[in-house]
């Protein structure tokens, strides 16, 4: 009887790691995609009101795939300028 438990233990905790690594890797990908979008929305918006500009910004890193997404369009396939 311990030898079905250990049994079906082993695939739960493989499943768990299994688990935690794709984990890992989705939040190391939003993190670089927050710091591009941070980078992207503070660089853009510098002519604004400093206060302003701070809001954009954290509402950019917030939203960021949304940001980079509407970056990439706008600003590089419609030829838009930062300033």
């Amino acid at each position: 009887m311990n030898n079905e438990l250990i049994g079906a233990e082993l695939p739960n905790e493989n499943k768990q790691s299994v688990s935690w690594g794709k984990i890992s890797i989705v939040m190391f990908c939003k993190i670089i995609i927050s710091i591009v979008a941070f980078i992207l929305a503070w660089d853009c918006n510098r002519n604004m009101d400093m206060s302003l500009r701070i809001l954009t910004t954290i509402i950019a890193t917030i939203f960021s795939e949304i940001y980079v997404l509407y970056y990439s369009f706008y600003h590089i396939f419609m030829g838009a300028r930062c300033y």
